[in-house]
């Protein structure tokens, strides 16, 4: 039943693309083709003339990052400025931010900050459907899909019904403040997000659904990472460990209580130091 979920959602997605990496892009697209077709594009918007300073500066910043080549031949598609010199993306971050500036309208920028902070918190790739019971909402209640939707290239289904970005490089974007300005992803915002959906899963009753295997295996994490007090009750919970040694990763979930443990003790000692001096 979750499978078939996962594959309603996907078909209602449109997305059939595998997440990529700066391998397979290189594999799949050869750089000489995107040149060809971007001069091509170029040629018909603004003439020969012009097209071959934008391109001579187009390959100058790349640096031979076919990342970049395949972000800047998106924005191509869909920006409505007079392409020139003046105004070719300097680097991959730029690029990102130049291609979501030219969707303009398209996209709901507060709904996408708020699904892009869950997937840069999430620890493993999110499910549709993972994704979906986060109750996320977009312009008019639009959901999860529509939001991914909007961003056009930037995330993609995998194999196995995963969201993931087209390119790792993708998430560094968001969660860099300086480039991607009212984009920006704040990571704390969404381990809350995941810790809270955990914790409200894992205390309601029946019938609701059960508490997701990859919510569960990172709980912990997250509860860490956002600050929830919350969290010390899951960790005194018998059912919630009871729940993770029978989905087969008691022992990782122990692990990380262990480091969280640790890296606690380490800021108290910390703060002893400095209440000292």
């Amino acid at each position: 039943d979750d499978m078939l979920d996962d594959l309603e959602h996907m078909i209602h997605a449109h997305v059939e693309s595998e997440s990529l990496t700066e391998h397979d892009i290189t594999e799949y697209v050869q750089p000489e083709h995107i040149w060809r077709e971007m001069r091509a594009h170029l040629i018909q918007r603004i003439g020969e003339n012009a097209a071959v300073a934008v391109m001579t500066k187009l390959q100058h910043s790349s640096g031979g990052d076919m990342a970049y080549c395949h972000v800047v031949k998106e924005w191509l598609q869909v920006t409505g400025e007079l392409v020139s010199v003046d105004n070719v993306p300097a680097s991959l971050g730029t690029a990102y931010r130049a291609y979501l500036d030219a969707l303009g309208e398209a996209v709901d920028r507060a709904a996408i900050r708020e699904l892009v902070q869950v997937l840069v918190a999430a620890r493993e790739p999110l499910s549709f459907k993972l994704l979906a019971q986060l109750g996320l909402a977009g312009k008019g209640g639009a959901g999860t899909t529509e939001v991914l939707r909007s961003m056009g290239f930037l995330f993609r289904c995998s194999r196995d019904f995963k969201v993931e970005p087209f390119h790792k490089s993708v998430l560094e974007f968001f969660m860099s403040r300086e480039l991607a300005g009212d984009f920006f992803a704040d990571q704390v915002l969404g381990h809350q997000r995941l810790f809270s959906t955990l914790f409200r899963d894992f205390h309601a009753s029946a019938p609701a659904p059960p508490p997701s295997k990859v919510a569960l295996r990172h709980a912990l994490l997250h509860g860490h990472y956002s600050g929830e007090k919350q969290m010390k009750e899951l960790v005194a919970s018998l059912e919630f460990w009871h729940k993770c040694y029978n989905s087969g990763f008691g022992e990782a979930v122990y692990h990380d209580l262990l480091w969280i443990d640790e890296c606690e003790e380490e800021a108290a000692a910390g703060s002893a130091v400095r209440e000292q001096r």
